[in-house]
């Protein structure tokens, strides 16, 4: 997936991009101005257009932009030689916070597109390369054996994918327009996973953690 975003010189490409994240992601298409973007990203209306044409074309630019962002980050910087399932996730929340403090409303513009959208629409929207990666992360090389036996893996899984995903929720808004601190989310982090590990793995394994 290639976007006209990876066209535009670094510098003035990050200024379009959080300004485009912001706007669409407080306000949603319908009520986002492109005069606030090229206020906030310090161009003029005809470079914008330039680029992109209009706001739908904008529009549908950021979303594959913002998905190049995330699967090129995520698939630079994991450790895949990581077997314990609550530690790639950890990681995983990491590169987000990391990424975070580049293009700060990023996951909140993300949360807009999906939503409401159904399993179908959603891999349509990710492409098939970004789907396979979040595949990969949930499943290539993780030592599943680690989980009590009673444990429905989807659902467990699933319940903590959501844990995760709040924990991100919370350390975005509580970081928002300030410097993350990564060693108090990572902090944070152990503090959940210590939980989720006594409700979801074997006992000698939660000593062995």
């Amino acid at each position: 997936m290639t976007t006209i975003f990876e066209q535009i010189d670094k510098e003035k490409r990050k200024r379009i991009a959080n300004a485009a994240f912001e706007e669409f992601a407080k306000n949603g298409y319908d009520n986002a101005s492109t005069n606030q973007v090229v206020k906030h990203a310090n161009i003029s209306k005809g470079i914008l257009f330039h680029y992109f044409g209009n706001k739908k074309g904008l529009y549908d630019q950021l979303v594959d932009y913002s998905i190049v962002l995330i699967k090129e980050h995520v698939s630079d910087h994991i450790d895949w030689k990581e077997r314990d399932f609550f530690n790639r996730i950890q990681q995983i929340m990491l590169l987000k916070v990391q990424l975070v403090e580049d293009y700060p409303y990023i996951y909140e513009f993300q949360k807009r597109i999906f939503l409401g959208k159904t399993q179908k629409d959603m891999l349509k929207i990710a492409g098939e390369e970004a789907t396979l990666l979040a595949q990969r992360i949930y499943s290539d090389n993780i030592d599943f054996s680690l989980f009590k036996k009673d444990i429905n893996l989807a659902t467990g899984m699933e319940i903590i994918n959501w844990t995760f995903e709040g924990l991100s929720s919370k350390l975005w808004k509580t970081t928002l327009n300030q410097k993350i601190d990564l060693q108090e989310a990572l902090r944070e982090s152990e503090r959940y996973i210590a939980l989720l590990k006594n409700l979801f793995y074997h006992s000698e394994m939660e000593n062995d953690a």
